[in-house]
C-alpha cells in the first residue's frame, strides 16, 4: 500500500508456489522425497484441516500449511509403511520454538485423519544461521517399525548457488532467489535496494513459458517479499510491469486511474482527522500546542492519526505529546519545519 511501512508476507509465497508446483518444489528442496514419489500416479492436494490431542481426550483442530498424498515407489530406506502416504510441508519465516513438538502434534492429526503415516517437511525460510530445529520422533504406539519420519530443509544452504537459483527454469527457486535476496537486504538494512531486484526476479519471470495466470500468481509473490513503500518506487515499478505485461499482450496488473483515486479518498480522510487533531489540540492546551500541531500537520498515515487522537483526548501533559509526536516525526522520516514557516488555519504550512 503506498506511504505504509512495509510488510512482508513470507509465508504466503511459499505455501502458493509449493502447492501450484509441487512437483518442482520438492525436486529443488526435498530430493530425496522426489525420487520416491510415484509419478507417474502423481500427488493430490487435500484439505490440510487436522484434529489433535488435547488434553483429557480432547482434539483441537489446527490448519497445516499444505497436505498432499502419495504413492511411493518401494525403496530399502522408507519403511514399507510409508507406501501409500501423506506429505505435510510446513513453512516457517522466523525461528520458533515449538516446530518439534507442532510437527510432532500435526503428525499424530494425519494419521488419526488418513489412516497413514506422514512426511513431515520442514522448510526454514528464515534468516538465522543457527537455528536448525532438530525434529526427532518417539516410535508411534512403541512399535519401532511405525516410526515417523521428518525431514529439514534449510533455505541459507542455497544461498552459495543463489544464481543457480534464478538461472534455472523452476519456479520454486525464484521464489527462493528472492526470499534469500530480500533477508540479506533486510539483515544490512538496505531495503532501498529492493526496487532493483524485484525489478530483477520479474524480468525472469517474464522471461519464462508460465502461463499466464501463473505469472501472476509469481509475480505477486515476490512482490510480496519485496514490500516497496516509497510511493515513487511503487509508481515506477508498477508503470514498468505493465508495460512488459503490455509487450507481452498480457492483462494490465495495475490501474492508475483506480489507485488515483483511492489515493484521493485516503487524502480526504487524513485532512479531516487532522483537522480534528488540531481542533482538539488547540481548544485543550491553546498556545503551548503550537509545536505540537507543527508537527502533527506533516504525519501521513491514517492508522497514526486516529492513534493520537487517542492520547490527545486521555492526557493532560502537552510534554508527552510532544515526545511522542516527535518519535513518530522520526520513524515516518518526516522533515523538520524550519521555525520561519507558519501554520495556517487547518494546521498546514
Amino acid at each position: 500500500m503506498i506511504g505504509q511501512p512495509p510488510s512482508r508476507d513470507l509465508d504466503g509465497p511459499w505455501k502458493w508456489v509449493a502447492s501450484t508446483y509441487p512437483k518442482e518444489f520438492l525436486k529443488l528442496y526435498y530430493p530425496s522425497i522426489f525420487e520416491r514419489i510415484n509419478w507417474l500416479e502423481g500427488i493430490n492436494q487435500v484439505s490440510s484441516e487436522l484434529f489433535i490431542p488435547w488434553g483429557n481426550n480432547q482434539q483441537k483442530k489446527v490448519i497445516a500449511d499444505l497436505i498432499w498424498e502419495a504413492r511411493l515407489i518401494s525403496d530399502d530406506s522408507f519403511n514399507n509403511m510409508f507406501t501409500d502416504t501423506v506429505i505435510n510441508p510446513e513453512f516457517y519465516s522466523s525461528p520458533i520454538a515449538k516446530v518439534p513438538e507442532k510437527t510432532f502434534q500435526y503428525a499424530i492429526g494425519a494419521v488419526i485423519k488418513f489412516q497413514k503415516l506422514p512426511l513431515s517437511l520442514t522448510f526454514a525460510a528464515d534468516s538465522d544461521p543457527n537455528w536448525r530445529p532438530q525434529i526427532i520422533f518417539p516410535p508411534l504406539g512403541g512399535l519401532p517399525t511405525l516410526t515417523l519420519y521428518s525431514e529439514l530443509c534449510k533455505l541459507l544452504d542455497f544461498a552459495p548457488k543463489m544464481d543457480s537459483l534464478i538461472e534455472d527454469n523452476n519456479p520454486a527457486g525464484w521464489i527462493g532467489w528472492a526470499t534469500l535476496r530480500s533477508n540479506d537486504r533486510l539483515e544490512n538494512k538496505q531495503t532501498d535496494l529492493w526496487p532493483t531486484d524485484l525489478e530483477t526476479i520479474s524480468e525472469r519471470i517474464l522471461r519464462s513459458n508460465q502461463p499466464e495466470d501463473k505469472i501472476i500468481g509469481l509475480l505477486t509473490s515476490v512482490e510480496n517479499l519485496f514490500p516497496l513503500y516509497i510511493e515513487k518506487d511503487i509508481i515506477n515499478y508498477r508503470r514498468w510491469l505493465n508495460d512488459k505485461l503490455r509487450i507481452k499482450n498480457m492483462r494490465l496488473l495495475f490501474s492508475f486511474e483506480k489507485e488515483a483515486l483511492k489515493k484521493g479518498r485516503d487524502e480526504g480522510r487524513n485532512e479531516g482527522k487532522l483537522e480534528s487533531l488540531i481542533r482538539v489540540l488547540r481548544r485543550k492546551f491553546g498556545e503551548s500546542a503550537s509545536k505540537s500541531i507543527e508537527i502533527v500537520s506533516r504525519l501521513p498515515y491514517s492508522e497514526t492519526l486516529d492513534e493520537l487522537l487517542d492520547l490527545i483526548l486521555d492526557t493532560n501533559d502537552i510534554h508527552a505529546i510532544e515526545t511522542v509526536l516527535s518519535q513518530l516525526q522520526i520513524s515516518a522520516a518526516v522533515p523538520e519545519t524550519n521555525q520561519g514557516d507558519a501554520v495556517n488555519g487547518n494546521g498546514h504550512i
